[in-house]
């Protein structure tokens, strides 16, 4: 089963310091801010465990398995859901220094991407509903995504459908 996933390019000075209500109702201000106020950049469609897989492997290939996936799963501006927000969905944010730093990453990583490292096949083996193609996939969109985040100074949000 597909789900999709969205990256946005946010703007951290845009979002509350903080907010009231329950954390479903947080959610879901954050959530109208993010897709009514700031541009979505990439998309991708996948399983969620395909998605989770490229993530850690990534992080892996970056020196930090759980960095993409944590931060795409369960971060947000300002903590403003917590550490363990009680909601259905998933929120994930990156924050403008975060940005900068995890490009620099991914930019060095692009010649092990392309080329396929034996260092690539061997995670990818060992991750469960992860292939080269659903590595790249993710990887390139990512790649795409911090890129034109970093050059702005922004931030990047991640919502989950």
């Amino acid at each position: 089963m597909s789900s999709t996933f969205h990256l946005y390019i946010t703007d951290e000075t845009k979002f509350p310091q903080t907010l009231s209500g329950t954390d479903a109702e947080k959610y879901e201000a954050l959530v109208n801010t993010v897709t009514n106020d700031f541009p979505l950049w990439e998309t991708l469609e996948l399983s969620i465990l395909g998605y989770m897989m490229a993530l850690e492997a990534i992080g892996i290939l970056a020196g930090s398995e759980n960095f993409f996936a944590v931060l795409s799963f369960n971060n947000s501006p300002h903590n403003l859901l917590g550490d363990e927000p009680d909601i259905d969905g998933s929120f994930g944010y990156f924050t403008p220094q975060m940005v900068v730093d995890a490009f620099e990453v991914l930019q060095s990583l692009v010649e092990q991407i392309e080329n396929y490292s034996e260092q690539c096949a061997a995670i990818v083996a060992a991750k469960e509903s992860l292939d080269q193609d659903i590595l790249e996939y993710v990887f390139y969109r990512y790649l795409s995504t911090f890129e034109e985040a970093a050059s702005r100074g922004h931030s990047i949000t991640v919502i989950h459908e």
